[in-house]
């Protein structure tokens, strides 16, 4: 195998990834519910909270507040039991049987029949998941949350075009909706509509500046259709409007350096540091610009930076089993070239 280089291939690969860690978010992604998050804390909590719910639900059985309650708990723990998934399902029909109108209750019924469904390749409840959410729509029409799940359940279908209307739908009801915003991008890429995802992006930015997941999905779109000086003047533009927006200095250094203006980079990431000094997406962008330009010391530096803010977050041995950095396997790579 050829031994790393610093070439001009190798330099652009490495402001490619600058500021945006993909092996952290994946393109296109959704963000996985809190409720679905792991951890013993977190785990403890839910089987405790699942516990009190049933306990609630033997006492007063003919309550749709305590169904409903009941088939969260349920639904928060069934990532770790199939059958809790089953047994949501049960509770949140129990609570619509008690009280017919029960927006909340069909919006739970579609989600524990989406994590039925996630359990099993030979399942599929879309039908089911599709009359729940719409359903709770019909209730309560500005239910913003029965919308992104009822979009969620058209994309897994890979039905694009049924999910940007109901976005749209959802964004003529609560236009400031950052989740939507992003989701309408990410829908309009998968149609292959560029110009209508890169407003979606820029629009779910503009609601929420600090969120790194948009900034992200705006880069992709820029880097693949080259548009940096739009990507440039939209930085700027933000920054204007939120001074101390970090995502917005990052991505105009990365932008900045991807049309080799590496002093407007150095300003940029300069920046970002000052506003939250251990961000390693901006250690490392800043030291792919001091190699750009010859300053290999001030380089290093960087990269250094940039291991000691990984290695405070995990141990070292998770970082390099789990390939969790890009940053920080970059700047050890780049580390062993510059002090060759």
């Amino acid at each position: 195998m050829e031994s790393f280089k610093l070439t001009s291939r190798a330099l652009l690969i490495a402001i490619a990834i600058t500021g945006f860690g993909v092996e952290t978010f994946g393109a296109h992604s959704r963000p996985k519910p809190v409720r679905h998050q792991s951890g013993p804390e977190a785990v403890a909590i839910r089987l405790e909270n699942l516990k009190m719910c049933l306990a609630e639900a033997t006492a007063n059985p003919q309550s749709p507040d305590v169904q409903y309650r009941l088939g969260r708990a349920y639904l928060a723990c069934s990532p770790l039991e199939l059958s809790d998934a089953q047994k949501a399902i049960n509770a949140f029909k129990e609570a619509i049987a008690l009280k017919p109108d029960f927006a909340e209750a069909y919006e739970g019924l579609g989600e524990a029949y989406d994590d039925l469904d996630e359990a099993s390749t030979h399942v599929n409840h879309f039908k089911e998941k599709v009359e729940a959410y719409k359903q709770a729509i019909r209730l309560k029409p500005d239910y913003a949350e029965a919308y992104l799940h009822l979009a969620d359940t058209y994309e897994d279908e890979e039905n694009y075009q049924e999910a940007i209307e109901i976005y749209r739908q959802l964004l003529r009801i609560k236009p400031d909706n950052y989740h939507a915003q992003l989701r309408l991008g990410n829908a309009y890429t998968h149609t292959g509509e560029p110009d209508d995802a890169l407003n979606a992006y820029k629009q779910a930015i503009l609601i929420n500046p600090e969120d790194r997941l948009a900034f992200f999905s705006l880069g992709l779109i820029v880097i693949t259709s080259k548009r940096y000086e739009e990507a440039i003047a939209f930085c700027r533009a933000v920054i204007d409007k939120h001074p101390e927006s970090l995502q917005a200095y990052i991505s105009l250094g990365k932008f900045s350096a991807s049309l080799n203006r590496y002093g407007d980079a150095i300003k940029a990431y300069k920046e970002a540091i000052r506003i939250k000094p251990d961000d390693g997406y901006a250690h490392y962008g800043l030291g792919v610009s001091y190699v750009a330009i010859g300053k290999r010391a001030e380089a290093l530096e960087e990269y250094k930076a940039v291991l000691a803010i990984e290695e405070r977050k995990m141990p070292v041995e998770t970082l390099k089993a789990y390939h969790l950095s890009s940053e920080y396997r970059w700047s050890e790579r780049l580390i062993k070239e510059i002090q060759k």
